[in-house]
């Protein structure tokens, strides 16, 4: 089978979980081959205007080129194979530079019960999509193991000694297993009906599709639209309709709070068909519009 690449992704030819699912596998087997390195970005001082601090820990992949990382004392490269934490709280900025022209890596991030990631990729070719293209989340009864496994990696040094060394290169080892386990777990419960959790899953892995609707999820697992809406309905307590609107706003709120991204592209990766709807139905669900949304989460 051959190697998913970022470019397959945007070409709609691979989904974004089979892509960090390979990619984690394989920075698994380099740490196992003694070859993957780990950068940690240290705690800054304090505030620095000239760069903006995120709620939450941040650990990149870097897939190709170079992102280097600014802070108010300080840059560091992290090169394609690289993994890089930056913990919540630290002022920072981004440079990308590409290799041969392009560049891609997966920037992800774990809340209190999901796990999102993002996929930014740069390309010479100007008429192709560029920058943040897809982004994805998984619920997963993993996910507060592995916030507690990057919450330690990321309050700690290099390993200024031999010990620390060792339980630092333990604890990545078994976030980076961890997060396997969430990206690969089955959204199935056994008391539940399979179309429900056929149908969450769905949902999730095409968020970003504008024509995701109760019709088009039917059509793909092969039930009449009525039949599905009362399965979900009896299971969920809630309407598959009411469903999808609400895991797209919860991945627009997020996307606004840790993303690195424009509102128009919130509401192109999170599947709305133009700009005013997204506003309208984020108004509706949160209160107030994505711009206020931000103004008050990201001062």
């Amino acid at each position: 089978m051959s190697k998913k690449t970022p470019w397959q992704v945007r070409a709609g030819s691979a989904d974004l979980p089979s892509l960090l699912y390979e990619v984690i596998r394989e920075r698994i087997h380099r740490w196992k081959a003694g070859q993957l390195t780990l950068k940690v970005a240290q705690e800054s001082s304090g505030p620095d205007q000239r760069f903006r601090s995120a709620h939450v820990t941040k650990l990149f992949f870097q897939l190709i080129g170079t992102n280097r990382f600014l802070f108010p004392n300080c840059e560091m490269d992290v090169r394609a194979g690289e993994l890089c934490i930056i913990p919540s709280g630290v002022p920072h900025g981004e440079l990308r530079i590409r290799h041969r022209g392009r560049y891609s890596h997966i920037f992800s991030y774990l809340t209190e019960d999901s796990y999102f990631y993002h996929l930014q990729v740069l390309c010479p070719d100007v008429t192709q999509r560029q920058g943040v293209i897809v982004a994805y989340h998984h619920t997963s009864s993993q996910i507060g193991f592995a916030r507690k496994l990057l919450k330690q990696l990321s309050a700690r040094d290099m390993g200024s000694t031999e010990i620390e060394f060792q339980l630092r290169d333990a604890l990545l080892f078994t976030l980076l297993s961890s997060l396997l386990v969430v990206i690969d777990q089955v959204d199935f419960s056994e008391e539940g009906h399979p179309l429900t959790s056929q149908c969450r899953s769905l949902v999730r892995r095409k968020l970003a599709d504008h024509n995701l609707s109760v019709f088009s999820l039917s059509q793909e697992l092969g039930v009449n639209p009525d039949y599905l809406s009362r399965i979900f309905h009896a299971e969920e307590g809630k309407r598959l309709k009411y469903y999808i609107n609400e895991q797209r706003v919860q991945l627009a709120k997020n996307l606004i709070e840790n993303g690195d991204v424009t509102l128009g592209e919130v509401s192109d990766l999170c599947g709305f068909s133009d700009q005013a709807y997204f506003t309208r139905v984020f108004r509706e669900w949160v209160g107030v519009a994505p711009s206020k949304y931000r103004k008050a989460v990201r001062p």
